[in-house]
């Protein structure tokens, strides 16, 4: 239906696109690693794509290698997860660059022949680290814009929209500022939508609708990039009302604020009104090597490498008080007094520091900060371990 000329133009920019693909190749200034997952997923379906519609064996063979090696990234830890991990907005991506790939791909492209199987185990783990009562994955999360999914936006939202209707699907209500920009990409994945709900067990299906009884506990390994044998370790343990998750990891430059190393979400409004309303709070991540120990209603956080930047303090953010809460007289101070959920804290030689919320946000969140320091004469490994109970 289009002009032919424009047909050679569009093929023309798409071959310029795959080209500068191609040349990326993760080193400094560049951030493309192999464990940059979505744009490497994508990158992957755009050279293989125009490639075999020019046949332009250059592209051909590049698009097998690099898939070859991101399945092999995928699959060499045993664990079957993605470098960029557990990410509630970048899943979104993922997603839809494999169902792409599936629906779209070069059909004899080593990453179309494994897609299906990614897919699958994505979801599979998605699945596993999803609290329908809450509205939330359990962190940890390698990114994260959202750290509560039914009240900021995270693409990965729209697929239970898409897949089992509007009403099961956490994601902020229609109106919402925050959400339009991830809402722009609702007619992209509508297309795929169909593909991603090929790859949904029945199983997987129940565990993305239905709450759960009882506990879940998830130790996953997180691998990106072939060269080493180096290793990130994300735990997670859920009930119903109450989910904590926690990452392991030894590096020398911090990941930013999109990093969520430690997270815990409850459910903070007894009255569970409007569905869900949601707490949590999260280690804002100050530095690069970290310690986090998951268990049953337990967090334990280390920082075994004092010689790093940020050592000298661990800072919380706090979100979702129930305004009601609030309205009724009580104040946030520190982890004390918090609504549904009792935390008792132990913070060896740290000093607690006043507790704010003037002007503070991350990603259109307001939240409370919550802040240990550890003085400049401590001695040892600066930790903080937490036992929480809900209490509604």
């Amino acid at each position: 239906m289009l002009d032919p000329q424009l047909v050679k133009d569009i093929e023309t920019s798409l071959f310029y696109a795959a080209v500068s693909h191609m040349r990326r190749n993760g080193t400094a200034p560049d951030n493309l690693i192999l464990g940059y997952t979505n744009p490497q997923y994508m990158g992957n379906l755009l050279v293989g794509w125009i490639g075999e519609r020019l046949n332009n064996q250059t592209f051909i063979n590049f698009a097998n290698t690099r898939g070859a090696e991101l399945y092999e990234l995928f699959t060499g830890n045993g664990s079957n997860t993605l470098a960029e991990y557990n990410c509630p907005t970048y899943y979104g991506e993922d997603i839809f660059a494999l169902a792409a790939i599936i629906k779209y791909g070069a059909k004899q492209s080593v990453l179309t022949q494994h897609a299906p199987f990614i897919l699958t185990e994505v979801w599979k783990d998605i699945a596993n680290h999803y609290n329908p009562y809450l509205g939330n994955v359990a962190g940890p999360y390698d990114r994260a814009y959202a750290r509560d999914m039914p009240t900021h936006s995270a693409i990965i939202g729209q697929y239970w929209w898409g897949m089992f209707g509007y009403d099961t699907a956490p994601v902020p209500w229609k109106g919402n500022d925050d959400f339009r920009y991830d809402l722009a990409q609702g007619p992209s994945l509508a297309l795929l939508m169909s593909t991603v709900s090929s790859v949904i067990s029945p199983d997987t299906k129940t565990k993305l609708l239905v709450p759960f009884e009882g506990e879940r506990f998830l130790n996953k390994t997180i691998r990106e990039d072939l060269a080493t044998d180096v290793l990130r370790h994300a735990q997670s343990w859920l009930s119903k009302e109450l989910m904590i998750g926690g990452q392991t990891l030894a590096e020398d430059v911090n990941r930013g604020k999109q990093f969520v190393p430690a997270i815990v979400h409850w459910a903070s409004d007894k009255t569970h009104k409007p569905f869900p309303y949601g707490g949590w709070f999260s280690l804002y991540p100050t530095a690069s090597t970290i310690i986090s120990e998951v268990g049953p209603r337990t967090l334990a956080i280390s920082y075994p490498n004092i010689t790093q930047d940020g050592t000298d303090l661990f800072t919380y953010m706090i979100g979702g008080i129930p305004p009601q809460w609030s309205l009724n007289g009580n104040i946030v101070n520190g982890f004390t007094d918090l609504p549904c959920l009792s935390v008792n804290v132990s913070a060896p030689g740290l000093e607690i520091q006043p507790t704010n919320y003037w002007n503070n946000v991350i990603y259109n969140h307001y939240y409370y900060n919550v802040t240990y320091v550890v003085p400049g004469n401590f001695i040892g490994v600066p930790t903080m371990s937490f036992e929480l109970e809900y209490t509604c």
